[in-house]
């Protein structure tokens, strides 16, 4: 199932796309490919943090659920030396470093659904040649499926059109707290 859940800071609708097999249900938004709820039947809560709206993600420095890049983790001094030739990178932290692909890193940007149905979606973003200060036409992919026996699957890959830096990760923070009972 595909709705419209907000809109990004450009004004573009933002999609949520929910997900489910034997149980286990995923919402994932377009917004940053976050994985916004995995929930389980017969639990009490998501097995994730999240938001219940747009809003909240969109003021959101904790990257809950994103897939952060173009390069997850930060980059000392906003630097970096690739194929002989230094790059002046964005830099989005305090100490002039670089986290998780800089302030329009793919977790604060607007991704494609190419591809979905009611056990999988497939998202796309596309960041062009010096987005970020990083060389080379990236496009990044992310698939997630839920498989039989309650597993989520989450596979990346990205194609860049020269060298440059890649290191994707999925950023979600797992709720695994004790569930309450009156």
């Amino acid at each position: 199932m595909i709705e419209i859940w907000g809109k990004d800071r450009a004004d573009c609708d933002v999609q949520r796309v929910t997900i489910e097999r034997d149980g286990l249900s995923a919402s994932i938004l377009s917004y940053g490919a976050i994985l916004q709820d995995l929930s389980l039947a017969g639990h009490d809560r998501s097995l994730i943090l999240g938001y219940d709206g747009i809003a909240s993600y969109l003021q959101d420095r904790n990257y809950f659920g994103a897939i952060v890049g173009r390069v997850a983790n930060r980059i000392s001094k906003g630097s970096a030396v690739i194929k002989g030739t230094q790059h002046a990178l964005n830099r989005n932290i305090e100490g002039g470093h670089q986290l998780h692909g800089g302030r329009d890193g793919t977790a604060y940007r607007t991704w494609s659904i190419t591809e979905h149905s009611t056990t999988h979606v497939t998202l796309q973003d596309t960041l062009p040649d010096g987005h970020m200060g990083y060389p080379g036409t990236l496009t990044v992919i992310a698939r997630f499926e839920i498989l039989p026996d309650q597993r989520l699957s989450l596979d990346i890959e990205a194609v860049s059109d020269a060298p440059t830096l890649c290191n994707f990760a999925h950023h979600s923070y797992f709720n695994l707290g004790k569930r309450s009972h009156d």
